[in-house]
């Protein structure tokens, strides 16, 4: 009895002499940070994009007064837009494609305001959309050094 307890315990140091030292697992490597950020963005472009909808088609005594000039409003609201969408997103392509849509989501609001009562559509709200927009993909541009495909 006292040789099998005695070989048990030399087999239990023999394996404990061939671990390797633990280290505990890295959750923020890149890759899982890249899919986790990719995640975050696409939700927040989502409630974004939701918001920028509601407040283009809510009646114009229900917005908040933000004491800025309006075509700030719009450059910031679609910049934003454009940025944290193109975060979300993998390719050039589908970057690019982005900006189309979010350019053409904001001259289609600005026609659908100028038939809701109290709003008035606007090509300088599309034009100020538009600029919003490219300044986002150009600040979306510095992501992909560190945001790359895995």
């Amino acid at each position: 009895m006292a040789w099998a307890q005695s070989l048990g315990l030399r087999n239990q140091l023999a394996n404990l002499k061939n671990l390797t030292p633990w280290s505990p697992p890295t959750p923020w490597s890149p890759p899982n940070c890249t899919a986790m950020v990719r995640r975050l963005a696409k939700g927040a472009f989502l409630i974004g994009l939701v918001a920028v909808i509601a407040l283009s088609l809510a009646p114009q005594e229900t917005l908040p007064e933000t004491g800025t000039w309006d075509k700030l409003n719009h450059a910031v609201a679609y910049g934003v837009l454009a940025l944290v969408g193109g975060f979300g997103l993998g390719s050039w392509r589908s970057v690019l494609m982005l900006g189309l849509g979010l350019v053409v989501l904001g001259g289609g609001l600005e026609l659908v305001q100028s038939v809701i009562p109290d709003r008035t559509g606007s090509i300088a709200d599309v034009l100020a959309n538009f600029v919003g927009v490219a300044l986002g993909l150009v600040a979306t541009a510095g992501k992909n050094s560190f945001f790359q495909d895995r």
